[in-house]
C-alpha cells in the first residue's frame, strides 16, 4: 500500500486491518493448495469493491 498514490489517506489502523485480512486469506489459501491464487484474488477483489 505504501506505493499507492493514495497511501497517505490510509490510517495505520486501516492498513493493519487490511494486512491482517490478507494474512488470513493467505493462511486459508495455504490450507487449500489447489486454489491459493483464486482465494487471494477474491480477497483483493472484495477490498477493491468495498472501497466504492
Amino acid at each position: 500500500m505504501g506505493g499507492s498514490p493514495d497511501a497517505n489517506q490510509i490510517t495505520a489502523s486501516t492498513q493493519a486491518q487490511l494486512t491482517k485480512s490478507l494474512d488470513g486469506a493467505e493462511a486459508v489459501a495455504a490450507q487449500y493448495p489447489k486454489y491459493p491464487q483464486d482465494i487471494i484474488d477474491a480477497v483483493r477483489k472484495s477490498f477493491l469493491q468495498s472501497d466504492q
